[in-house]
């Protein structure tokens, strides 16, 4: 971070366990990100790479360690205008959305990070930004 902003997001010694399982093992995961970069995570199957991304996300909390994105820190600070910053996007995410929801409705809500439409109000520029993406990726024609 040679500007001296604060990295996108950084980790340190994050673990994770559910239940009597241990996903992200001490020492844990110590890893920071700069804004403007892009990053893969590879690992085999059972891994902890799903667990490790819905942590950046803001999708879970760690077990221990600490997580700060954009600057603030996770648990010091409401995480719902942080999660409207961070694109995340995982097949798991299917079993989230009600299955009558229109491909439409599913990407007109992700501007309030919201799973139903009726959350939020949104505006005629939100349908038509929704509606921009869904072509810009080739998809607008399964809006309905």
């Amino acid at each position: 971070m040679t500007d001296g902003s604060p990295a996108a997001l950084s980790l340190t010694e994050v673990t994770y366990r559910r239940d009597d399982t241990v996903i992200l093992a001490p020492p844990g995961v110590t890893w920071s990100i700069e804004s403007g970069t892009s990053w893969v995570v590879l690992g085999r199957n059972g891994s902890g790479k799903t667990t490790l991304v819905r942590i950046a996300a803001l999708r879970e909390h760690p077990s221990s360690g600490s997580v700060t994105v954009f600057g603030e820190q996770l648990g010091r600070v409401d995480i719902r205008p942080l999660r409207r910053r961070i694109g995340f996007a995982s097949p798991a995410m299917l079993d989230l959305l009600r299955p009558t929801l229109t491909a439409f409705q599913c990407v007109v809500t992700a501007r309030h990070d919201a799973l139903e439409p009726w959350w939020h109000t949104y505006t005629s520029a939100d349908d038509e930004a929704a509606l921009t993406a869904m072509t810009e990726v080739g998809v607008a024609r399964l809006a309905e």
